[in-house]
């Protein structure tokens, strides 16, 4: 007996030794694959910060210029989304208020990147005619008053300095103000009657704007549109017409409340409701940012966080980031100004608070310009992504926040990307692109779809024809991690769900 004891302690020493040689192996090899992924980056001029982490543990996995800082592209909406649930809060909803005082009528904006946001509501004018009929309902057919716009709650800065200024007039690139309506843009299309004649369409319908269409004869069946504001009440559109149809072009507006208020004004005329006094445009907020206590609510739209986040993540709407960044330096300066307003510099000052106060981050080398990415000038570094993205998994709203990331080979900008490979329906994660810079950050799961592995890649690279290069190295490495996915016996296979190939939803822009 004692020596079948000693034969058996003997052998659980032998067990428990080669299963540590293996996971020890294991890790190792994880970390020369990802390793040997990134080696061809050697052969051309690349700065880049890459790090894996285990999701469960926090534990440091595999990294590369973990520190560094560099360009993020769109993964700067991983820093804007997280740092604004954790900020404002899980229940944190935008308002956009209707409200009467006396004979006026009062619209008040929260910021609100949703509102009139054509994912999010069908038609884009259906809160203001929802607003006509609940006063056509209590017998108003005319506004005796003034119609007060208030977009107050943020600056009057609509696009940020460091933009290209070439690409403002493109939908990713919109305005952002207190008040907003279809990604603050018009929609362009050319359509055919049924005698074939050219018809210029633009949605929605806005009052007091002159449009002037010039037509051109293509020489090919493609239609091209290519608007341009002669002024704030004109806009001439070139129609090179060929024998298609074509659009919509989303064009950004250059004064979005005014576009919102004529664009209410239409809706509301469309239900017999005239507005007789005047149309203004002026603060109604208290001097601190609150409502006036003696309104009366008509009406109002929320649209709530983790939708903002989902539009700025799975389908990189810079839109919606810069708004979320902008109502947390609302909110921040509420503590520190009698007279608050939010701002690309403010919020910049929230999120660097929340990192520093709360994460612990240094903020030393950081950059937080813009909330998209889409500024050239900011600066984060792989480790901060990777440490944000665990502190969201630490949280209890982990599961709705990695609902608002685009899944490999089947959502989102990842919608096309990683098909046919293990990482299909297993990677969580934001994708990245301006010239030059290219990103993707996330999650790898098991098939419980339970994170396991937490991983930040940022390259900044030249010249800008390596993209292809760069995006298969990130593509190959998450493939790995998919592979080193322990799985959970008995669970159902993580398969991806591909949306209809009609979505075709573009990766990120410049």
């Amino acid at each position: 007996m004692k020596i079948i004891s000693k034969l058996s302690q003997f052998f659980i020493v032998c067990f428990l030794s080669l299963s540590c040689f293996t996971a020890w192996c294991s890790a190792e090899s994880l970390e020369t694959l990802i390793q040997q992924q990134l080696s061809p980056l050697g052969s051309f001029k690349c700065d880049y910060s890459v790090v894996v982490l285990s999701a469960k543990t926090g534990k440091l996995i595999f990294q590369a210029n973990a520190d560094q800082a560099v360009a993020p592209a769109s993964n700067q909406k991983l820093v804007t989304t997280i740092s604004a649930i954790a900020t404002l809060g899980p229940e944190f909803e935008f308002a956009t208020i209707l409200a009467g005082r006396g004979e006026d009528y009062i619209v008040i904006g929260g910021g609100d990147p949703g509102f009139g946001d054509p994912e999010l509501m069908d038609p884009v004018t259906d809160t203001f005619d929802q607003w006509a009929i609940t006063l056509r309902k209590s017998g108003v057919t005319k506004v005796s008053g003034n119609f007060i716009f208030d977009d107050s709650i943020f600056d009057r800065q609509l696009c940020h300095p460091n933009w290209p200024g070439n690409q403002l007039g493109n939908w990713y690139a919109a305005p952002v103000s207190g008040l907003n309506l279809n990604d603050n843009c018009l929609d362009l299309s050319v359509g055919f009657d049924d005698e074939r004649r050219a018809q210029l369409i633009i949605a929605p319908a806005v009052e007091d704007m002159e449009v002037e269409p010039i037509w051109l004869r293509a020489k090919s069946a493609q239609t091209l549109i290519s608007p341009a504001w002669e002024s704030l009440h004109k806009l001439k559109v070139r129609v090179t017409l060929g024998s298609r149809s074509a659009g919509p072009v989303c064009f950004t507006v250059q004064d979005p409340t005014l576009f919102f208020a004529n664009v209410l004004r239409n809706r509301f005329n469309a239900y017999g409701i005239s507005i007789d006094g005047t149309v203004e445009f002026r603060k109604v907020r208290k001097a601190n940012g609150d409502l006036p206590d003696e309104l009366t609510i008509v009406g109002q739209y929320r649209t709530p966080i983790f939708c903002a986040a989902l539009r700025a993540n799975r389908d990189s709407q810079n839109f919606f980031a810069e708004c979320l960044i902008k109502r947390m330096g609302f909110d921040f300066s509420r503590k520190t100004s009698e007279l608050p307003v939010g701002s690309w510099a403010n919020g910049e000052q929230a999120v660097k608070s929340f990192l520093e106060t709360e994460l612990k981050i240094s903020v030393k080398d950081l950059r937080i310009d813009d909330g998209s990415g889409l500024s050239r000038y900011n600066r984060v570094s792989a480790g901060t992504i990777a440490k944000l993205l665990y502190f969201a998994q630490q949280q209890s709203w982990n599961r709705s926040f990695m609902d608002t990331l685009a899944v490999a080979g089947q959502s989102g900008t990842l919608r096309k990307r990683l098909r046919g490979t293990p990482a299909a329906g297993r990677v969580y994660a934001k994708t990245g692109y301006i010239a030059g810079v290219s990103a993707l950050s996330g999650y790898v799961v098991n098939n419980q779809k339970e994170p396991e592995y937490i991983f930040s890649m940022l390259y900044n690279f030249s010249p800008t024809g390596k993209l292809w290069q760069v995006k298969s190295i990130s593509d190959r490495i998450c493939v790995e991690l998919a592979k080193a996915v322990k799985d959970q016996p008995g669970a159902t296979p993580c398969l991806p769900e591909p949306e209809p190939e009609t979505d075709d939803i573009q990766e990120d822009f410049e």
